[in-house]
């Protein structure tokens, strides 16, 4: 005895395609996360320090005078396939420390002198937040592109 549909005789009837407002939705994938180019010659400008603020949109200074050296100067750049710094604080020499950006798009780097690591935010194409990592209550600074 042969049941309909389970017989040899019998070919298989394709699908029927499902009605237009019964169709799955196509869900565009993510769109990755826009990378900011960090690259250019960034003057401190604001720094809080231990509750102590410093401002002077122009970059602050070391000293009291327009030629006295700026406090911290970066500058960012493209080496290879990475991305470079180098710190300028006051008179020092300059010294250079890898970036890292992370998945929320922070920027990332340390200071072998002090040990001390730092996460940079753009705010606006002309001015990056940063702060001491770990320590964000210690120390936050913000600079501006030159």
């Amino acid at each position: 005895m042969m049941f309909a549909g389970c017989g040899s005789t019998e070919r298989p009837q394709p699908a029927e395609p499902l009605p237009a407002d019964a169709q799955p939705e196509t869900v565009p994938p993510p769109a990755p996360a826009a990378r900011y180019d960090f690259t250019g010659s960034w003057t401190m400008t604001k720094s809080v320090s231990s509750g102590i603020t410093r401002e002077n949109s122009d970059g602050l200074r070391g000293g009291k005078t327009p030629s006295d050296p700026f406090d911290w100067v970066l500058t960012i750049f493209k080496s290879g396939d990475g991305i470079r710094l180098i710190s300028v604080q006051g008179n020092d020499r300059g010294e250079m420390s890898d970036i890292t950006i992370n998945a929320k798009g922070e920027m990332q780097f340390q200071l072998e002198s002090s040990q001390k690591s730092f996460r940079c935010i753009p705010s606006t194409p002309a001015k990056l937040l940063c702060v001491w990592n770990g320590h964000e209550d210690q120390m936050r600074a913000e600079f501006r592109k030159r």
